[in-house]
């Protein structure tokens, strides 16, 4: 299971940096940028409102090998766009967002299927271990696309991104059947307990809150095509090292997440990383030297992955099992839709005040906003497992 997270997690960041650099290339907006990612947010929801309750309810298995296959079908039909003489930009609105849809649907079903399988006593561990998954592909995945687009097109880009979903699908192959945790009898009345959860719940709140506030105000990465070109004066392989200095950044963070287990206070935790969030983003916008960029978004990286295995600790903790499929899949929605509407904000405002202010203003507001959710949320900020709870890494 988490070989085939690594290799579509690996085929996901190159088909975002072929969107984001084709779109540019075609429109030379940022904004436009933004809007394609942002147009992925209407499957995500659904998928999140209505398979959450599915992989609560069906085999697991199933769910990734239908989504690793809807995944591969919509593929192949951005590349054949990209192909084409001229290429039509609704398609690049189109495939992607039904491929994030259904790739949202693999993830929760992963997702919830850790805990059941390592036990209580490993969960941060398969928290970090998911990360490590993920930020293998969010280093080596940016840094190729970039090459693979300045010497092959963006059309190659493309083609490695199917060979990945293809590749899960055949990995997802070889589990066993992984059918669901409750009864018939608890489907229906449980349906919408996990929903609940969330409202009542200072733990679940916040967990949900703060990654929405650092990834829609503190994520320029909208920005980053512009950035390259005009800030920095670079190409292709520079867009790509961006992307992939955040990877790095996080690369370091999980490798060396042995000592996050031993952290009580989760939520104040997670408060402070996302913190220092905002300000290496807020650092990365003033300066005009490339290698201090790429230095600051390796910082950020690091923060946010710290930030991101807390909260999934957090979730695994405090969640009942029972629910896991809904909650991780309001989860995938947070931090899978987030980012997009990050992209948003920041092409809208960047459009209006220039790439600096945006980044900047950017990575202030995420800071403030955090500040302001410790002192509301005070469930979440005092948040503390008690020491016999304590995964042993």
């Amino acid at each position: 299971m988490f070989s085939s997270q690594l290799v579509s997690n690996f085929g996901d960041q190159l088909s975002a940096v072929g969107v984001a650099y084709e779109v540019y290339h075609i429109t030379g907006s940022s904004f436009q940028v933004g809007a394609v990612s942002v147009a992925q947010l209407v499957p995500l929801a659904l998928v999140s409102i209505l398979g959450g309750g599915l992989v609560d309810h069906l085999d697991r298995r199933k769910l990734m090998l239908y989504g690793y296959l809807l995944s591969g079908l919509l593929s192949v039909g951005t590349l054949i766009d990209i192909l084409q003489t001229k290429v039509i930009l609704w398609p690049l609105y189109l495939f992607p967002s039904l491929i994030a849809g259904a790739s949202s649907l693999v993830r929760a079903s992963q997702n919830a299927t850790v805990t059941g399988i390592v036990g209580d006593h490993l969960i941060t561990a398969a928290a970090a271990l998911r990360q490590l998954m993920f930020q293998i592909g969010a280093i080596l995945g940016p840094a190729l696309a970039g090459i693979v687009i300045a010497q092959g097109g963006v059309s190659t880009a493309f083609i490695f991104d199917t060979f990945s979903f293809l590749t899960g699908l055949m990995i997802t192959l070889v589990l066993k059947p992984l059918p669901p945790e409750i009864t018939n009898t608890q489907r229906r009345s449980q349906l919408k307990d996990g929903y609940r959860a969330v409202r009542k719940s200072h733990a679940l709140l916040g967990i949900y809150s703060v990654d929405l506030i650092a990834m829609i105000f503190g994520m320029p990465r909208a920005l980053f095509p512009a950035l390259a070109v005009h800030q920095f004066h670079g190409g292709p392989a520079l867009l790509g090292y961006m992307y992939a200095a955040l990877g790095g950044g996080s690369m370091v963070a999980a490798l060396s997440s042995g000592w996050l287990a031993s952290i009580g206070r989760l939520g104040l935790s997670i408060e402070i990383n996302v913190c220092l969030w905002g300000l290496a983003i807020a650092l990365f916008g003033v300066t005009h030297q490339s290698v201090v960029a790429l230095a600051m978004l390796a910082v950020a990286g690091y923060s946010d992955v710290n930030s991101a295995i807390l909260r999934n600790s957090l979730l695994q903790y405090s969640a009942p099992r029972e629910t896991l499929g809904r909650l991780n899949a309001v989860q995938i929605l947070v931090v899978t839709g987030g980012p997009r509407l990050g992209d948003l904000e920041s092409g809208i405002v960047g459009s209006i005040g220039g790439t600096t202010f945006a980044v900047v203003s950017g990575g202030v507001a995420c800071i403030a906003f955090t500040a302001l959710l410790a002192a509301r949320l005070k469930g979440f900020t005092k948040y503390q497992i008690s020491s016999r709870r304590q995964p042993d890494l």
